[in-house]
C-alpha cells in the first residue's frame, strides 16, 4: 500500500531482468499523481520508447531483450505496433528471436496473439519453442483469454 486506496508494485522480471513499477488504485487522480512522482524519481521508458528500442537494437540478443521489455510494458489493449513486431519475429528464422516473441506474448495476452501462436505451433519443428508456445497458450486458457 502506498496510501489509502493506492497500491504501488515494484517488480523485476526473471526472464528479462527488467524492472517495472505498476500503480493502481481507487482514484484516477491519486494514481496519476503517484505515477508522476515515480517518473520524477526514476528513469522510465514509455511504450513508444520500448517499441523504438526493438527497431533500433543492434543484434539478436538486444532485439530479444527489447521485445520482451516491450511485452512487459504493453498496454492492456491491443496495439498493432507490438503485434506486428512480435509476429514478424515469431515467423522469422532466428530461434532466439522466436523465443523472445513467445515470451513477449506471455506479457501481453491479447486475444489476437492466440491465432498467431496456434499458427506457429503448426509451422514450427523446434520442440523447445513449440513447448514454450504451448505453455503460453495454456496460460491464455487459464486466464480465459478469448479468441480474437
Amino acid at each position: 500500500m502506498a496510501g489509502p486506496g493506492l497500491i504501488l508494485h515494484f517488480l523485476v522480471d526473471d526472464v528479462s531482468g527488467s524492472a517495472a513499477v505498476c500503480v493502481s488504485g481507487d482514484s484516477r487522480d491519486a494514481v496519476e499523481a503517484a505515477v508522476e512522482l515515480v517518473k520524477s524519481q526514476i528513469p522510465f521508458s514509455t511504450f513508444g520508447d520500448l517499441l523504438n528500442a526493438v527497431d533500433a537494437a543492434a543484434d539478436s540478443m538486444d532485439t530479444a531483450r527489447a521485445l520482451i521489455r516491450a511485452g512487459i510494458g504493453a498496454p492492456g489493449d491491443f496495439d498493432e505496433g507490438l503485434f506486428s513486431r512480435v509476429r514478424s519475429l515469431l515467423f522469422g528464422t532466428d530461434p532466439v528471436l522466436q523465443e523472445a516473441a513467445i515470451w513477449a506474448v506471455s506479457y501481453a495476452p491479447w486475444p489476437e496473439f492466440r491465432a498467431a501462436l496456434q499458427e506457429f505451433l503448426s509451422a514450427s519443428s523446434n520442440e523447445r519453442l513449440v513447448l514454450t508456445a504451448r505453455q503460453v497458450l495454456e496460460g491464455f486458457e487459464q486466464e480465459e483469454i478469448p479468441e480474437a
